[in-house]
């Protein structure tokens, strides 16, 4: 039976995670499937600024060069994700079905949402944040 699932690439640049809805999705070459509950928030975090810098900088176990990381899935599956309220997936919800339907045009906006909503949950500085974030 096929349902909605997180793909990613192990080796990247960037965060690249696509939910696929449709069902029909199958990648040609190597990918990785992230299936269960609340995917939409999930992928809004997951391409976030904060969690790749996160990702990186404690999970990766070292970069690819002065721009890659590796996603290996038990390395991921570590990843601290913060506790989600209602709220904050029915924000996230609403962020991703905004980014689709504007075919992720003039995103700018949203991004900055997502990263403020992501300190706020993660509970850091905007010190800490800026720290982060010079690592990517």
């Amino acid at each position: 039976m096929y349902k909605p699932k997180i793909l990613y690439s192990e080796i990247v640049t960037k965060p690249r995670f696509v939910l696929d809805e449709s069902l029909t999705l199958f990648p040609e070459a190597t990918a990785f499937v992230l299936s269960g509950t609340n995917l939409e928030s999930l992928v809004v975090i997951l391409n976030s600024k904060i969690s790749y810098a996160i990702f990186k900088t404690f999970y990766a176990g070292g970069g690819l060069g002065s721009r890659g990381v590796r996603y290996k899935k038990s390395y991921l599956l570590n990843l601290f994700m913060p506790k989600l309220t209602s709220e904050n997936h029915v924000f996230f919800k609403k962020i991703f079905a905004d980014l689709k339907l504007n075919d992720f045009n003039n995103c700018n906006d949203y991004f900055e949402k997502i990263e403020t909503v992501l300190c706020n949950l993660y509970s850091l500085t905007v010190e800490e944040y800026n720290y982060l974030l010079k690592n990517i």
